[in-house]
């Protein structure tokens, strides 16, 4: 600890008057405490289940003594975040992340993260109307159809409709296909006697 003396000069009807105090402190008189903590980006932050997002900070005033901070989360159920700011989707909610000074200063700098859940959906163009495939006494057509993950998840295509009949060529089990993502399969009627 150290120890403060301040006086005090008091002029009065041509007299001076002088007194002393001391006080103690508990930091040394060159700590720059944080006033303080924008959490960057400073827009709403969404993430995915499973997804992360990647957090920083800025301290004010810039020459802090201490520019550190610890990461918490208000609610880990729905949003982890660790030391070095990386938040973690863990359920479909809403999560306060908070970065406070490590300064002792207590300030506090927060940011709502919203988790969306993943969705699955895929969706095939055109919808193929197996029967109008080919005209009686033609050639079998092969037709072209294109399969679009139209969810936020992956999807691992294990299976597709089946038709009596026709085959699915450059389909295999087990095909990966991320969000958004496309892949393109043909139908050929399977030539039967007449």
């Amino acid at each position: 600890m150290k120890k403060f003396f301040y006086y005090t000069i008091i002029l009065l009807s041509g007299s001076i008057f002088m007194s002393t105090t001391c006080k103690t402190a508990s930091t040394d008189l060159g700590f720059i405490p944080v006033t303080r903590i924008t959490i960057t980006p400073s827009t709403a932050v969404s993430v995915d289940v499973g997804g992360v997002a990647v957090l920083g900070f800025t301290i004010t005033p810039t020459f802090a003594t201490k520019k550190t901070v610890s990461w918490s989360s208000n609610n880990p159920a729905i949003a982890t975040v660790n030391a070095l700011g990386v938040v973690t989707g863990v359920a479909a909610g809403n999560a306060t992340i908070c970065a406070t000074a490590e300064d002792g200063s207590g300030i506090m700098g927060s940011i709502v993260v919203t988790v969306k859940a993943l969705t699955y959906s895929i969706s095939a163009s055109p919808n193929p109307s197996f029967g109008s495939l080919q005209t009686p006494y033609a050639q079998p057509v092969a037709q072209s159809v294109t399969v679009t993950n139209t969810g936020t998840g992956a999807v691992t295509l294990n299976a597709l409709p089946t038709v009596p009949n026709y085959t699915l060529l450059g389909f295999s089990t087990g095909h990966y296909l991320p969000a958004g993502a496309s892949v393109n399969f043909t139908v050929h009627q399977i030539p039967t006697c007449r």
